[in-house]
């Protein structure tokens, strides 16, 4: 009997996520760039859905288009999770490993408004 260790209530995750419906374009190394559409994604990374599987530790360049932004946002990701929903429908975790600072920048800003985050002007720092 495997047994599944249960999570407590206490968030993981570093970054806050947006479910937000964007066209990413994903390209690995010396492949054509695919079109995927993102089911979520944060400062950290991005969970989007491709036609094709991709192997965990792929490196790939993707580029998202953000809702009411001219300009592609260009990031490097390595792949770390994927979960096959069909023969042509595929979850594709992507950690997020380089970028330039202004597409970073844009990132970030809009996941924030998004997500309501809003920084502590005054952070508490522990003596």
């Amino acid at each position: 009997m495997v047994r599944r260790r249960q999570r407590s209530g206490v968030e993981r995750r570093r970054f806050a996520r947006v479910a937000e419906d964007v066209v990413v374009g994903c390209r690995a190394l010396e492949q054509p760039t695919v079109r995927a559409l993102t089911l979520n994604f944060s400062a950290g990374g991005v969970l989007f859905v491709g036609p094709s599987p991709l192997e965990p530790g792929t490196r790939v360049e993707l580029r998202l288009r953000l809702p009411g932004e001219p300009e592609e946002l260009a990031f490097e990701a390595r792949v770390v999770r994927v979960r096959s929903r069909s023969n042509h429908s595929h979850e594709i975790a992507a950690e997020f490993v380089g970028g330039d600072a202004a597409s970073q920048r844009a990132l970030l800003g809009f996941i924030e408004a998004r997500a309501g985050y809003q920084p502590d002007p005054f952070p508490r720092i522990s003596a």
